[in-house]
């Protein structure tokens, strides 16, 4: 298994850069950095100048509907966008395997042994393996998501990607289903599993990784809009 690893941050917390020194001194050892940027996107501005360069990222400028705003933040099309460019990237690299991670994320002391072996249980056509699973999402998980390995499962979460492990072959196919998407980076692994193969952690067993507590660093401050004018 040949891995290459990604955390996306944006310097100016202290506590998240931290966390991610903390993360990247951890898995030296075990894998490379994949040569990606972490692209921040919070103005039109940003957006327009980024789909210019890229012309093969293009959002539904519609985006989606929740809690009656119907669009985009500008937080979660950044998202989109280095997650986008660091698939590329991963398929130009000679990696078996990309880690892509949240920059709050903690690691448990055997991070890596564990996500081994967790993958060494997944079926062979599996896509992308989320090794987080938050707690309010347990409840979501029945035995039909269970297909008779010890620690994991498909995924029963709606949200978050912390951390997660992603196939070349499902880099490609996350790349070519992205024309025009309309739904936020979880959403669109966690909500189309007849397009992805998608797994995770049985809430009963460990996780290799957890969630710090700290502030989204939009959710709380960008407004949902359409995104006329630019697409």
């Amino acid at each position: 298994m040949k891995f290459t690893h990604k955390i996306f941050h944006i310097e100016g917390n202290d506590e998240r850069s931290t966390l991610v020194k903390s993360m990247n001194d951890y898995l030296h050892s075990y894998s490379k950095v994949l040569d990606t940027p972490t692209i921040k996107i919070s103005s039109h501005e940003d957006l327009e100048n980024f789909v210019k360069n890229n012309p093969g990222f293009v959002p539904d400028k519609n985006g989606y509907s929740l809690h009656g705003e119907q669009g985009w933040r500008y937080g979660e099309i950044g998202i989109w966008a280095s997650n986008w460019t660091a698939w590329h990237n991963f398929l130009k690299s000679d990696a078996d395997y990309l880690i892509l991670m949240e920059d709050d994320i903690v690691h448990s002391d055997g991070f890596m042994d564990i996500l081994i072996n967790y993958i060494s249980q997944l079926p062979e056509n599996w896509d992308s393996f989320h090794a987080f699973s938050p707690a309010d999402q347990f409840g979501k998980h029945t035995s039909s998501h269970n297909f008779g390995a010890d620690d994991v499962c498909l995924a029963y979460q709606d949200w978050s990607c912390l951390c997660y492990v992603i196939t070349r072959t499902a880099a490609q196919k996350m790349i070519d289903n992205s024309y025009r998407f309309n739904l936020p980076l979880d959403w669109y692994m966690f909500r189309q599993q007849n397009l992805f193969n998608v797994y995770t952690v049985k809430p009963s067993s460990e996780f290799p990784c957890t969630l710090f507590p700290t502030e989204s660093t939009f959710q709380a401050t960008q407004k949902r809009e359409i995104l006329n004018g630019i697409l």
